[in-house]
């Protein structure tokens, strides 16, 4: 999955989507050009270069944004 964009689904209900850059054992997330998602899937914020840490992550996928 490196260096292919991911979707990846956090706590508190906030999806961002990225090219996953860089990942550890903890499932600490680099993403590059990322962007936080709104419930379908649009963008709304545009970040770049994020760090998501492991303990907020709830799932990753490649595929598109899920309600």
């Amino acid at each position: 999955m490196l260096n292919k964009e991911i979707v990846a689904r956090l706590k508190g209900g906030v999806a961002v989507r990225g090219v996953l850059t860089a990942y550890d054992g903890c499932m600490n997330l680099v993403l590059d050009d990322a962007a936080e998602l709104d419930k379908s899937g649009e963008p709304v914020t545009r970040y770049g270069r994020i760090v998501v840490r492991g303990s907020q992550v709830i799932y990753v996928s490649t595929g598109e944004v899920a309600p």
